[in-house]
């Protein structure tokens, strides 16, 4: 024989040797799959387009790892959070069978934490989890690691990827570094989709199966607990396009009546602090999907819209001129800033009543992302975007009432009459009347006269970065060209 085939023979030897061995030390690696309806290449994050599967790495989440042993028993190898998508090593054996269990829960360091329960568990039951099993070959080729089978796209195993994504960009999202977040689908809750602050760090979601569908609905909700973690935008109530607050027009183009009857929409007119809030959510999402670094990033509406009257300069496609048109979800829109729709400025005729203090979710959305793409050295982190909501105490937060002349709307009930009188809080009780006072949230600027406001967000921007300066001036720059600084003043008149 040859020196060169004996060489060969040798190696092949090895080879087989190795193909052929019973017991390896590597890792087991995890993932969760996810299918969305509203999925886009034109995002840099689970962009599998609509209806394919996204397949992530399941950082931060709680697994087992069990080995058969047989007559019924099984050896726990390993359990607990991963810090990756792997495993610490265990052994692993030719012709074995391996038992994996992945709970729907993530955590990490310090003290972040989302549960995700199942259908017919409230947010107090048990999490929910996905078992599968996989037998190893008998004859074992060693590698470094082995990957798990993946669980199947279901409506609480679909929420995992768009989680797991946000848990990875914790910081940068400004995600609390102690939060528990509680997610129920539980059907008999009539869940739809909504967060709610319990105290102490601990938060509600509820998302069921239509509204798990949208990574993009997913992360707005766990937005809202960003700015409720942080004091960020989160003061104002739903009814600024209702009753006597509601934009004069026939198209209804300013409130949700003709949208499933939501409490907002994306192209309803809000007081300006639900404006805020909504719009920071829909924010955190497309920080999400989106590299800060691309500053022509995508959202994706979840919920339907009214079709506008114009292309707002050039920002939207042409209407089809049919009054009362609704455009249908997943609507995706470009965000920077050449695509402001300024839908306040365009759509929304002032109330009867005139409150001046109105804004939308799209606009505030526009702001939100061009404050944290845009400005190059000014440009604005998301942590710096709650501090300057923060540094705005309760106390100068506006209200405006609302006070029905004919009938008693109730203790404690929300309702906004179509012919209440719009008084100051100080005569809200006035005798004769029923009042609400409704929750306006922080201003773009104060508002003395009206609400007794002396400090909005413009005086709150000039006192962390001084007047004039070029971080304050991209604050009101920013708010001016998305038009959310819109009806700001008392004496604004509609042309």
């Amino acid at each position: 024989m040859s020196r060169h085939l004996a060489t060969l023979a040798a190696m092949l030897f090895v080879l087989s040797a190795a193909g052929s061995a019973r017991a390896v030390t590597a890792k087991w690696c995890f993932k969760w799959e996810g299918t969305y309806d509203d999925s886009s290449v034109d995002q840099d994050h689970l962009n599998a387009p609509a209806g394919s599967p996204n397949r992530s790495r399941a950082t931060y989440t709680y697994v087992k790892i069990e080995k058969y042993m047989g007559y019924f028993i099984w050896s726990t190898l390993w359990q607990g959070y991963m810090t990756t998508n792997c495993s610490p090593l265990v052994e692993v054996l030719a012709g074995k069978t391996y038992r994996f269990t992945q709970r729907m829960t993530l955590q990490r360091t310090p003290v972040r934490q989302i549960e995700v329960h199942p259908d017919g568990e409230d947010w107090s039951g048990a999490i929910d989890q996905v078992v599968s099993t996989i037998t190893m070959a008998n004859s074992l080729f060693p590698k470094s690691s082995y990957d798990a089978p993946v669980p199947p796209d279901t409506t609480n195993s679909r929420l995992m990827p768009a989680l797991t994504r946000m848990f990875e960009i914790a910081d940068t999202l400004d995600i609390a570094t102690t939060i528990d977040v509680d997610v129920s689908t539980d059907t008999a809750l009539n869940c739809g989709s909504w967060c709610s602050s319990r105290g102490g760090g601990l938060y509600w979601v509820c998302i069921d199966d239509d509204w798990s569908q949208s990574k993009f609905n997913i992360a707005h909700e766990l937005g809202h607990t960003v700015s409720k973690a942080n004091d960020g935008p989160r003061w104002g109530d739903y009814w600024g396009s209702d009753g006597f607050y509601q934009a004069t027009g026939v198209d209804n183009r300013c409130d949700c009546t003709l949208i499933d009857g939501y409490s907002h929409c994306p192209t309803s007119r809000e007081f300006t602090g639900a404006g805020q809030k909504e719009g920071f959510s829909h924010f955190i999402a497309a920080a999400s999907y989106n590299d800060r670094v691309d500053v022509d990033g995508e959202f994706v509406f979840y919920k339907d819209l009214m079709e506008w009257s114009s292309t707002h300069g050039g920002t939207l496609p042409a209407p089809s001129g049919v009054p009362f048109t609704e455009v249908p979800h997943p609507y995706a829109v470009d965000l920077s800033t050449a695509d402001e729709v300024k839908w306040v400025q365009y759509e929304c005729s002032p109330a009867a009543g005139f409150q001046p203090h109105m804004s939308n979710e799209w606009d505030w959305l526009a702001f939100f992302w061009n404050l944290w793409t845009d400005g190059g050295a000014n440009k604005y982190s998301i942590d710096e975007i709650n501090t300057v909501w923060h540094g705005i105490p309760t106390d100068q937060i506006a209200y405006d009432c609302c006070a029905a002349t004919d009938t008693d709307p109730g203790a404690g009930e929300y309702w906004v009459a179509s012919d209440c009188v719009h008084t100051t809080l100080s005569s809200c009780t006035s005798p004769g009347l029923y009042p609400v006072a409704f929750m306006i949230g922080k201003l773009w600027s104060a508002d003395v006269a009206r609400h007794g406001v002396t400090t909005g967000l413009t005086q709150r921007v000039e006192a962390l970065y001084g007047v004039g300066t070029a971080k304050t001036n991209h604050f009101l720059n920013t708010g001016a060209d998305a038009m959310v600084t819109y009806w700001s003043s008392p004496d604004f008149v509609d042309t």
